[in-house]
């Protein structure tokens, strides 16, 4: 029979390592943000004023559709890290997700809609969902253009 300190050891070991790698998933997720957004905007061929707190469109085919775009995207900016198929310590599943009810941190609930997953892009603490923490990156509320919010949020209602 294990005993009461071993078991509270192995939890806290589990503990630990659930902390680690969330702390992993959410550095891989900066790293992507950054790396986008670091680009020199000198040698950038699109530069422009008003771009200059533009995220550049991921690198890839956009011929196809929205969903693609936002597949991509949501890959490059590192979203993936955090948004898995399933829950997580670090993030909610977005598969699935879009028309239902879901309890936030306030008590509350709100229906995926095109507005919620609007705002959390741009403002990710205004509607928390119960049991996590803010820690999405803000900067994509200023990096992201309207459009490419627009496309991720078209991927994310393909999502099933």
């Amino acid at each position: 029979m294990v005993k009461e300190s071993s078991k509270r050891a192995i939890l806290i070991v589990g503990i630990a390592l659930a902390i680690v790698f969330g702390l992993l998933l959410v550095a891989v997720s900066f790293q992507g943000v950054s790396s986008l957004i670091s680009s020199e905007p000198a040698s950038s061929p699109n530069h422009s004023p008003q771009r200059e707190h533009q995220v550049d469109a991921p690198k890839g085919d956009y011929s196809s559709t929205g969903v693609d775009r936002g597949e991509a995207m949501f890959g490059e900016l590192g979203c993936v890290a955090c948004h898995t198929d399933a829950d997580t310590p670090v993030a909610p599943t977005l598969h699935g997700i879009y028309g239902k009810a879901i309890k936030l941190a306030d008590g509350g609930t709100v229906t995926v809609d095109d507005d919620y997953l609007h705002e959390s892009i741009k403002e990710p603490g205004a509607k928390l969902v119960e049991g996590y923490s803010n820690i999405m990156p803000k900067s994509y509320g200023v990096d992201l253009s309207e459009d490419q919010i627009r496309d991720l949020i078209v991927y994310v209602k393909s999502l099933k």
